[in-house]
C-alpha cells in the first residue's frame, strides 16, 4: 500500500471521527482503513490515533501532522487541477521550427490569430531552411517541410498542401543572356540556388525531362535572399512558385520555361509521437489543418496513429 493512500485513510479517518465512516467514504472495507492507519503509524514509529470504543482523539502533536497532511492533500489537488486546466486550456511554450518559406507565405500572417485564440500559448519560433532534426533539437512542431529531410521515423507527418517549384529570372537577366526556349538551353545559362538544397544543378520537369545544368554560382541558404538576388538580375533560380506570386505578378520576375511545368511537391508538419498529445499542440496542429483542408473551412482533425509508412510511400511515388 503506497504511503499517499495511507495519509489519505488518516485524513479521512480524523475527519469522520470514525474508521467505520472513513472506510464508507473510501468504498473499502473497515479492516482495510485500520491497516492502513497501522502500517502509517509503523512507518513513523508514533501512534497517530488514540482509540476507544466510542470516538478518536489526537494529540497536539498528531494534530500538528494532520494539518502537514491537509497541505499535502491541498497540494496535489492544486497538481491535478493544474492537470485539468492544461487539458481544457491550452496554455505553456510550444516550440516551433519553420522553413522559411513558410514563414513568410503562412505564419508570418496567422501567428497573431493563433495566439487570440490561445492567449496562454507562448510561442518559441525559429525560421530556418536548415536539417530539421539533429540530436541538439527538441521541438515541439516542424512546419513546412518536405518529407525528402531526413525527419526520424518517430515523428508524426501530417499533409499541408501540394505546391509548385518554378524557374525564374528577372528581366535584367534574360535581357543579357536571352531567354531559354527549351529545357537543354538551360545548360548554358547561370544559375543561383539554395545551399540546403542537394543536386542543386540536377532539374527534372514533370514530364519527366531531366537536365544537367552547370554548378550554381551563388549558393545561399536563404530563399529570401535569394529571391532578392535573383530580382537583381544574378542568374536562374528555382523556387517556390507561391513564393514569387508577387514578383511574377508585378513582372520582376519572369517565369522561364512555363510549358514545361516542374514536379509537385507536398508540405508537411511533423510532431514527436507519443500517448499524450499536450493541449498547446494538438489546438496548432487542428489550427493548421482546419486551414489547409480542401474547402479551407472544413475540419480535418489529426489522429495520433497516422500510417507513418503510408505518407513515406506517398512521397516516394511523387
Amino acid at each position: 500500500m503506497s504511503r499517499f493512500t495511507q495519509l489519505m485513510t488518516f485524513i479521512k479517518v480524523v475527519e469522520e471521527d470514525s474508521f467505520i465512516l472513513a472506510a464508507q467514504q473510501l468504498h473499502i472495507s473497515n479492516t482495510a482503513v485500520s491497516k492502513q492507519i497501522k502500517q502509517l503509524e509503523s512507518s513513523i514509529g508514533q501512534t497517530l490515533l488514540n482509540r476507544s470504543t466510542r470516538s478518536l482523539s489526537l494529540t497536539e502533536l498528531e494534530r500538528e501532522f494532520y494539518t502537514y497532511c491537509k497541505k499535502f492533500e491541498r497540494d496535489m489537488q492544486s497538481a491535478n487541477d493544474f492537470i485539468d486546466a492544461q487539458r481544457e486550456k491550452p496554455q505553456g511554450e510550444l516550440k516551433i521550427l519553420s522553413s522559411v518559406f513558410f514563414y513568410e507565405t503562412f505564419l508570418r500572417s496567422h501567428l497573431v490569430k493563433f495566439r487570440n485564440q490561445y492567449p496562454f500559448v507562448r510561442i518559441k519560433l525559429e525560421i530556418n531552411d536548415r536539417t530539421p532534426i539533429s540530436q541538439h533539437d527538441n521541438f515541439d512542431i516542424i512546419v513546412g517541410y518536405i518529407h525528402r529531410q531526413p525527419i526520424p521515423e518517430e515523428f508524426i507527418c501530417r499533409k499541408l498542401y501540394d505546391f509548385q517549384y518554378a524557374l525564374c529570372a528577372a528581366p535584367a537577366y534574360i535581357k543579357r543572356h536571352g531567354l531559354p526556349k527549351v529545357p537543354a538551353d538551360l545548360c548554358e545559362h547561370t544559375f543561383i540556388a539554395n545551399s540546403m538544397v542537394s543536386c542543386a544543378n540536377n532539374i527534372r520537369f514533370k514530364n519527366d525531362t531531366k537536365v544537367v545544368t552547370k554548378k550554381p554560382e551563388v549558393f545561399i541558404n536563404n530563399v529570401i535572399a535569394l529571391k532578392r538576388l535573383c530580382c537583381q538580375g544574378t542568374g536562374i533560380l528555382r523556387i517556390n512558385k507561391e513564393f514569387i506570386k508577387a514578383e511574377l505578378d508585378n513582372g520582376s520576375l519572369i517565369q522561364i520555361l512555363p510549358d514545361y511545368p516542374l514536379p509537385e511537391h507536398t508540405a508537411y508538419l511533423f510532431y514527436q509521437a507519443g500517448e499524450f498529445i499536450a493541449p498547446k499542440l494538438h489546438c496548432f496542429i487542428n489550427y493548421l489543418l482546419e486551414y489547409f483542408s480542401n474547402d479551407n473551412v472544413n475540419t480535418a482533425k489529426f489522429a495520433v496513429n497516422t500510417n507513418f509508412e503510408e505518407i513515406k510511400q506517398q512521397v516516394i511515388n511523387e
